[in-house]
């Protein structure tokens, strides 16, 4: 600055200011490690709510993903649901169409039940996207829902909590499992960085 100038007021104060950002008390490898092991009994003791925990880690890396921070819970939960529900419609429309046995082949029918069913549910669902919803905003919770639902429905790790061989009860209560497993790893993830207890430091320290 010229000789006689003056600094517009608060520049001085602004130069001063030191950056800051947050460090981990706890190391972040350590934090994975307690927060890993503390979810097993969730799938062990928790009986006809045993959790599938495949599903859990899944979106336990997607809060990672969307930032880490506990503002990304507010995305993740409602497009992950969202998700899951509008695929357990494709699902349900499946059992429909496969029922009407429209082809003699129970393979070939159940593959023209599956394509049709869901061409229509994921057309529907894409372009549910261009609405501004909020809860339909976020392609990778969305898509976390829709794909993790799906795969407790055709692996069978929904929650047995009856006995039943009717597809439609067993579509709800995929969706229904992969909710609860969908929440979990989200607070699984905001757990994860709270334990490492982070503190505020300025940079270069």
């Amino acid at each position: 600055m010229a000789q006689g100038e003056v600094a517009p007021q608060g520049t001085a104060s602004m130069e001063n200011t030191p950056e800051v950002t947050t460090k981990p008390r706890v190391p972040f490898w350590l934090a994975v490690a307690i927060s890993v092991i503390l979810t097993f009994p969730a799938a062990l003791y928790f009986g006809r709510f045993a959790m599938p925990l495949w599903a859990v880690f899944v979106v336990w890396a997607e809060y990672f993903v969307l930032g880490a921070k506990p503002e990304a819970l507010k995305v993740m939960f409602p497009n992950f649901i969202y998700g899951s529900l509008g695929v357990t419609v494709g699902t349900l429309l499946y059992v429909w169409i496969q029922s009407w046995g429209l082809i003699d082949d129970p393979k070939t029918n159940t593959l023209f039940s599956l394509c049709v069913a869901y061409f229509v549910l994921f057309c529907v669902l894409l372009k549910s996207m261009e609405f501004g919803w909020s809860f339909a905003s976020t392609g990778l919770p969305l898509f976390n829902g829709v794909a993790l639902t799906l795969g407790v429905f055709f692996t069978g790790t929904y929650w047995h909590l009856f006995a039943t061989t009717d597809l439609y009860v067993i579509a709800l209560l995929s969706s229904l499992t992969a909710i609860a497993a969908g929440i979990m790893g989200g607070v699984v993830g905001w757990f994860n960085m709270l334990i490492t207890f982070p503190r505020t430091v300025s940079k270069g320290v």
